[in-house]
C-alpha cells in the first residue's frame, strides 16, 4: 500500500533562490513582508471614470491602500496601452470601462490579498500533520485542529472577494 499524500511535506520541499533553497513557506513570508511594509494590507480597487457627457473616455481603475491614516494608491491603470474597452447601454444609464485593467487589478489584489491566509493555511496543515493518531492526548486537540482550518477556510470565502 502507498503511503498517502503528505500536504505538510509537500510544503517543505526546498526550491532554489540564488545559491541557497527555500521552502514555499519561506517564499510567501518573504513576499509578504516586502509586500506589506510599506503598503499595509489589504489593498483594495477603485476606479475613477468619465466626467458627465463624457462618450469617448472610459473607467480606468487603481489599486491601494490605507497608510498612516492616509490612501496610498500603488499603481494605476491610467496609462495602460493595453486595453479592451467595453460597453453597457440600458434605459437610465450608459458604461464604459477597460476589462483589461479591471482583471489585471483583480489579479494583484488576489495575490496580494490571500498571502495572509495561504499563511494561515499552511500553519494549520503543519498543526494537524502533526496530530497523527499516535500523538493525539484527546479527540479535544483534533477538534481544535480542525476548527482552526475552517476558520481560515471561512476567511476564503467570506468578504475576502475584491
Amino acid at each position: 500500500m502507498s503511503e498517502p499524500y503528505n500536504l505538510a511535506a509537500s510544503l517543505g520541499m526546498a526550491y532554489r533562490k540564488g545559491d541557497h533553497f527555500v521552502t514555499v513557506e519561506e517564499i510567501l513570508r518573504e513576499l509578504l513582508s516586502k509586500v506589506s511594509r510599506d503598503a499595509p494590507l489589504p489593498w483594495s480597487r477603485d476606479c475613477e471614470g468619465r466626467e458627465s457627457g463624457q462618450s469617448e473616455t472610459f473607467d480606468h481603475y487603481f489599486v491601494g491602500t490605507e497608510a498612516g491614516g492616509k490612501w496610498l494608491t500603488l499603481f494605476d491603470t491610467s496609462n495602460s496601452t493595453a486595453v479592451c474597452i467595453e460597453e453597457d447601454y440600458d434605459e437610465d444609464h450608459y458604461a464604459c470601462w477597460d476589462e483589461t485593467a479591471w482583471r489585471t487589478t483583480g489579479l494583484a489584489l488576489g495575490a496580494v490579498n490571500t498571502l495572509p491566509i495561504m499563511l494561515r493555511m499552511i500553519d494549520a496543515t503543519k498543526a494537524l500533520a502533526a496530530l497523527r493518531p499516535s500523538n493525539w492526548q484527546d479527540d479535544d486537540e483534533l477538534v481544535a485542529a480542525y476548527r482552526d482550518v475552517d476558520a481560515v477556510l471561512a476567511d476564503l470565502t467570506i468578504g475576502h472577494g475584491q
